[in-house]
C-alpha cells in the first residue's frame, strides 16, 4: 500500500526556523489534521567509531497535544507493524529525519482527553549494527572502490 498523509504538526523553533512534522499512515484515509507539538527531540546515536562499522542512526521522540474534540488518540498508534506509521521532519524545507514510529515504545495516559501522546521512532539504520559490509564475493573492502560496489555489497544478502 501507499503512505498517505494523516497528521501534521508545525511550529517555529528558537532559531526562527519552520519545523514541519508529517505523520503518514500505510493505507491511511481521511482528511489531514494538524496538531500542536509539545516536545520534539531528535538524537543521533553511534556505538562504535571504527572505519568500517560506524553506523549513525537517528531516533525521535515527539509529543503531540490532544484536545477533547480531536479525533487522534494514543490508541491511533497501536499497531503490530513497525512500518505502519512513517514520520518525516523537515526544518526550513530540508529533510532532517525520516523514519517509523516504534509501536511498543510510544505512550499515552489511560485517562480522558486532553492529554499528551509521546511517540518514539527510529530511522532503522541501527538495525544494521553487527553486520559487516562485504563485497559481492564475500571478501572485505580493503582498497578504494566505486560507489556501485558498496551498494552492491549492501544488497548482497538481501533476497
Amino acid at each position: 500500500m501507499a503512505y498517505n498523509l494523516k497528521y501534521t504538526a508545525n511550529f517555529t523553533n528558537e532559531q526562527n526556523q519552520l519545523v514541519e512534522v508529517k505523520l503518514y499512515q500505510d493505507g491511511g484515509t481521511g482528511t489531514v489534521e494538524n496538531y500542536a507539538v509539545t516536545s520534539l527531540r531528535i538524537s543521533a546515536n553511534s556505538e562504535e567509531q571504527e572505519l568500517y562499522s560506524c553506523i549513525i542512526s537517528k531516533e525521535i521522540e515527539l509529543g503531540i497535544w490532544c484536545e477533547d474534540s480531536d479525533s487522534i488518540t494514543w490508541e491511533s498508534f497501536i499497531t503490530s507493524s513497525f512500518t505502519e506509521w512513517k514520520i518525516i521532519v523537515t526544518v526550513d524545507s530540508i529533510n532532517f529525519f525520516t523514519g517509523y514510529v516504534t509501536p511498543e515504545e510510544s505512550q499515552g495516559p489511560l485517562q480522558d482527553k486532553p492529554y499528551e501522546i509521546i511517540l518514539r521512532g527510529t530511522d532503522g539504520l541501527g538495525l544494521l549494527k553487527g553486520y559487516e559490509l562485504k563485497k559481492t564475493d564475500g571478501t572485505n573492502f580493503n582498497s578504494t572502490h566505486f560507489l556501485k560496489d558498496y551498494i552492491a555489497g549492501a544488497y548482497r544478502d538481501w533476497e
